[in-house]
């Protein structure tokens, strides 16, 4: 035991970054050695490290109680980080104040996170005590037992009163608790961004460079797309993390990267369903997949300081960088093997429709069971976001596009495009940028809009279908509603007779099948 408190005293005195202790430090080590009994089993390495630590602690707020009337009050341990959900933890606090503790009150910031359990009476500390806290310029000591509950932030805070039921020290402890299966969404993360990887290099393969080239001859639509996706969009989900989380940043930054990433699977097929440009959302998908791994972590950089001002935590911006650009290289690497390997791209788009459901069925099935979690911290707030973000994006971009006189199909891919975003890639992102449990509570506004985005888009469906066959109802000579609008057809696809009316062409025609760009929508074609 003596050669153990020897290499302590050694070890001791250094601090962690090499700087030597204070002397009086030192000093009060050594005057507690010398009331130490060897042959007590109480003393370990562990307490001795506990009384310079403490030690170090009074020294440097000195100052600090000095100047307050209010004592200080410290804890051991020093914090309760990542402790797991349903587990309970005996917590001592110590103070140095001189004047009598008669009473101890603890509670915790958010008692969804964790709970007092139990508050013990507070004790005298006396140079007769075998503790070692005795030692260590302690005054009152005691013991609070708290019992972690949920995933979560919440401060332990310790309040300390003399007999006229003033305060005499507080002290806050930090707590954060972890999910206890939290292995499930890492393994889930780790799926997703295996199976992401693919898709973007099947993505890559089944591009239509006609379509690309399409582009670069008549930019107008998808620049007034990408204007929607990649400005309007993120400011939108920025004010409504604002209007809606004032005083949650995590969630905020999860609603603002859910805003950032845009390219949703599913968007080709609400527009055909919708009766949009087809082209026209292929085009967007292509340039929102290309261009969102480089305008998310600009974005990021740009107001993440603003949405986590007053917060102790700094953003990954280069994990985030690097993860962005680690989910485009797949697509890129497709896009350039399809250059050399034209007859790819048919094998690719015959795969991505399949893959892409597979996808579908894993989010939905083992992608629910691993953010189950997400279930306990639904409250108005949250399912508003899962709600309100689509449903802004699609308006937004709806109004901006007829506000530029766009043709109604094109506006309704615009709209599509804007409000469906690509939320997985997000999760993604905060997951494995951020440490627990801040990659699990800002991946919860992403899963909410997961689940909530088709709603608005049903609705929208529903009232268009009704409104067309009220419409067919009253004029029998109407067409049927497509997924195209009829300006865009080629030349003789449609025939106009001598009275007005319309009949189909018997010229067959050849349509495109969309490139088959994004997740559902390699099948569909614009016909009529």
């Amino acid at each position: 035991m003596i050669r153990e408190i020897d290499h302590m005293c050694a070890a001791l005195a250094f601090r962690s970054n090499g700087t030597p202790l204070p002397s009086s430090v030192i000093k009060e080590v050594l005057e507690h050695i010398k009331h130490i009994n060897p042959n007590t089993p109480t003393i370990t390495t562990k307490h001795l490290a506990e009384v310079v630590y403490f030690t170090i602690q009074e020294e440097e707020y000195a100052a600090a109680t000095t100047e307050d009337k209010t004592g200080v009050v410290r804890f051991s341990p020093a914090d309760l980080l990542k402790v797991v959900d349903g587990t309970n933890h005996l917590v001592t606090w110590f103070t140095n104040v001189t004047v009598t503790v008669d009473r101890v009150a603890a509670y915790v910031v958010d008692q969804f996170v964790s709970e007092v359990r139990g508050i013990g009476e507070p004790m005298q500390c006396t140079p007769e005590n075998d503790n070692l806290v005795a030692c260590s310029n302690v005054t009152y000591y005691g013991e609070v037992n708290i019992t972690a509950l949920y995933l979560g932030f919440s401060n332990l805070h310790v309040v300390l009163y003399d007999e006229n039921n003033q305060t005499v020290a507080e002290g806050v402890m930090e707590m954060a608790v972890v999910l206890r299966d939290q292995n499930i969404t890492l393994i889930y993360t780790y799926i997703s961004s295996a199976l992401a990887i693919i898709a973007y290099f099947i993505m890559g393969a089944s591009v239509d460079f006609k379509i690309i080239k399409g582009i670069t001859k008549k930019p107008v639509g998808p620049a007034i797309g990408a204007i929607s996706q990649f400005v309007i969009m993120p400011m939108i989900s920025f004010g409504l993390g604002v209007l809606l989380f004032p005083n949650e940043p995590y969630l905020r930054l999860g609603l603002f990267l859910s805003g950032s990433c845009p390219g949703g699977g599913s968007s080709n097929m609400w527009t055909y369903l919708l009766g949009g440009s087809l082209d026209l959302s292929i085009s967007m998908t292509t340039i929102s997949t290309i261009f969102s791994f480089g305008t998310v972590p600009l974005w990021v950089l740009l107001l993440g300081p603003v949405i986590m001002k007053g917060v102790d935590f700094v953003i990954p911006y280069s994990d985030i960088a690097i993860t962005s650009a680690t989910l485009i290289l797949p697509c890129l690497i497709g896009m350039v093997v399809q250059y050399f390997i034209p007859r790819i791209n048919v094998y690719a788009k015959k795969v991505l429709t399949g893959f892409a459901l597979f996808n579908l069925a894993l989010l939905f099935s083992f992608g629910t069971y691993a953010y189950r979690y997400i279930f306990y911290f639904f409250n108005w707030q949250v399912v508003g976001a899962g709600l309100l973000l689509p449903t802004l994006g699609f308006t937004g971009g709806l109004i901006f596009a007829l506000i530029l006189r766009q043709p109604v199909a094109s506006a309704i891919a615009i709209s599509v495009e804007t409000g469906v975003q690509n939320v997985v890639i997000a999760i993604i992102i905060l997951q494995l940028t951020l440490s627990s449990p801040n990659g699990e509570l800002s991946a919860i506004i992403p899963a909410s809009c997961t689940l909530f985005f088709p709603l608005p888009l049903a609705l929208w469906l529903l009232t268009k279908t009704i409104y067309d066959r009220v419409k067919r109802s009253r004029n029998p000579d109407l067409p049927s509603s497509s997924g195209t609008d009829l300006k865009e057809l080629p030349n003789g696809v449609k025939d106009i007779e001598k009275n007005g009316k319309m009949e189909k062409s018997t010229t067959k025609v050849p349509v495109s099948t969309g490139g088959g760009v994004d997740n559902l929508a390699a099948d569909l074609k614009d016909e009529v």
